[in-house]
């Protein structure tokens, strides 16, 4: 019977918050699972929207999978070493004990930086490497911003990412994974790995892929065609500062030639369309009217939002620093709505770039339980 080793480790991380991200966050039930082992990883994560999921349901008949270890930080400052070499090494430690395998899956993010390594998943698939042996094929699952590095590419035989921001499709892309997965189990490793790193940073606000050219970028991406194995785009992080910081589009084929030609030709498509990422902005004020504007008509719930951790302001709970736009209730109408631009320490910014705000029909006092309500609804529902 084939087995199948399965674990996740993710973080995104902002170089330039102050708080740094330790084990005890890791451990914490949140929006998220804490840290699981063993049995519990399948327990948790199974019929969630996460992309071990999407791979537990894609993997064939017949497959044992062996749990290893699952921990998302979610996104907020530097990982600590503590926490890095606790919980990497657990993993390690556990794949160790599992051995022989025949495959590796492991759900990533892309862009964690931690105190002692600033590629933290390239350190990590550097050590699972080493402990599965140059035979096993290693398939992974990256965040859309992830920032992807020689490393990544090297010890993994397979990338594939999220193909959507706002993310809805982490569920879809494990399942990629198991396909890419299936088709190395058959054919071997491959022998081609091509990393294009595109020569600017795309701020996170012009990564949208609802919009171009972001939406045509994605929809090149290929899973187990042909000699390739995954072409895949993704957009990187930004505040992560580390050397290989920004976009990138990796190919892995089972000969040099098909990757490096796949590689080439997708990035020099974004090469080209280097200005159109630069997407207009507008000031959280047009931005909460344009939203009461749209809502007045539209059928479901509308939320324009900034990404998390694009500014270094510092909010409560040592995450990311953002201001947090606030529509509170004084009236039965859109229009008796106020407008408040806090961060959570509470000092008043304005910042157009950076923003974040929710709009609904009024409902009970409270802005933040609507804006809770607002991103469970837009990542479970919307296309």
């Amino acid at each position: 019977m084939t087995r199948i080793a399965v674990g996740g480790f993710h973080h995104e991380t902002n170089s330039f918050v102050a708080p740094l991200t330790d084990y005890a966050y890791f451990m914490s039930h949140r929006d998220r699972p804490p840290l699981v082992r063993g049995a519990e990883v399948t327990r948790w994560l199974s019929e969630t929207s996460f992309a071990l999921s999407g791979f537990l349901d894609a993997v064939r008949p017949g497959v044992e999978i062996v749990p290893l270890l699952w921990a998302s930080g979610g996104a907020g400052g530097t990982v600590t070493a503590d926490a890095f070499e606790r919980i990497a090494g657990e993993l390690v430690g556990r794949l160790s004990e599992a051995v022989p395998v025949d495959g590796v899956y492991l759900d990533l993010h892309g862009a964690m930086v931690s105190e002692p390594f600033e590629d933290g998943e390239g350190e990590l698939l550097r050590r699972v490497r080493a402990t599965v042996g140059p035979r096993v094929p290693i398939a992974v699952s990256l965040d859309y911003h992830a920032n992807v590095t020689p490393e990544m590419v090297e010890h993994a035989d397979s990338i594939v990412a999220y193909r959507t921001y706002p993310h809805v499709d982490r569920a879809e892309t494990g399942a990629f994974a198991a396909q890419a997965l299936a088709l190395l189990l058959e054919r071997g490793r491959p022998v081609g790995r091509a990393l294009r790193k595109l020569p600017f940073l795309i701020p996170l606000n012009d990564q949208c892929t609802l919009v171009e050219p972001s939406r045509s970028v994605v929809a090149r991406s290929v899973v187990a065609e042909g000699a390739i194995v995954n072409l895949s785009y993704l957009a990187g992080f930004p505040p992560s500062d580390l050397y290989w910081c920004g976009p990138a589009v990796v190919a892995h084929a089972f000969d040099q030639e098909s990757a490096d030609r796949a590689a080439d030709a997708l990035a020099r498509e974004i090469a080209l369309r280097e200005a159109e990422f630069a997407v207009p902005m507008v000031s959280p004020e047009e931005g909460v009217r344009e939203a009461m504007a749209l809502a007045r008509s539209a059928s479901r719930p509308v939320g324009a939002r900034g990404r998390a951790g694009q500014s270094g302001l510092r909010r409560d709970g040592g995450h990311h620093g953002r201001p947090r736009l606030r529509a509170s209730c004084s009236g039965a109408k859109p229009e008796g709505l106020s407008l408040e631009a806090r961060s959570g320490g509470g000092a008043l910014h304005r910042q157009a770039a950076f923003f974040e705000l929710a709009a609904l029909a009024p409902q009970e006092e409270g802005s933040r339980g609507w804006h809770t309500r607002l991103m469970r609804h837009e990542q479970r529902s919307w296309p």
